[in-house]
């Protein structure tokens, strides 16, 4: 049986920068390689649009290794349906077994 240890907040966005101002929601973890996993997680800027980052995360020491310092996915132009920004949920793999594509 697994064993979950609760850790509480391991990663907050305080105005990282002007697109990462608030939030973390939506976590999803996309690559694991030995200790290290990286998250995906949705943020919002100071005008409330939201758009995708992730931290490298090691969860053997539960420290930061980095910060994604630029949007990996933003919002759209203005009419288009993600005008208003984006939120992840999961990564699908394709044309790869076993594996996550980030």
């Amino acid at each position: 049986m697994q064993v979950w240890r609760k850790l509480g907040k391991v990663f907050e966005p305080k105005s990282n920068s002007d697109w990462m101002v608030s939030h973390a929601s939506v976590p999803f973890v996309g690559e694991i390689s030995e200790d290290n996993i990286k998250i995906f997680f949705s943020t919002r800027s100071c005008d409330q649009e939201s758009s995708i980052g992730c931290v490298d995360f090691n969860i053997d020491t539960l420290d930061i290794n980095s910060v994604s310092e630029m949007p990996l996915l933003q919002k759209g132009e203005l009419g288009c349906f993600d005008d208003s920004g984006v939120m992840g949920c999961c990564i699908i793999g394709i044309g790869r077994s076993k594996e996550c594509i980030t």
